[in-house]
């Protein structure tokens, strides 16, 4: 599970002209009460963020998506 109390990701694919659109959605928990919030406002919002950026490129790369909305 990492460093998170509760983490759940799901995808969604949708048929769009030209293609298939990617959706993903997560929910998670940080641990610890304050110092977890204080965490995510330090970092781990950010490291996930780039994950997702990550993957958004990755996807595009093989699979010749357009730009990705991973909001």
């Amino acid at each position: 599970m990492g460093p998170y109390s509760f983490w759940h990701h799901t995808h969604r694919f949708e048929e769009v002209a030209g293609g298939t659109l990617v959706r993903d959605h997560v929910r998670y928990l940080m641990p610890y009460g304050v110092f977890g919030s204080m965490a995510h406002r330090l970092a781990v919002r950010r490291t996930l963020e780039a994950i997702f950026d990550h993957r958004v490129r990755v996807v595009a790369e093989k699979f010749g998506a357009g730009k990705g909305d991973h909001s």
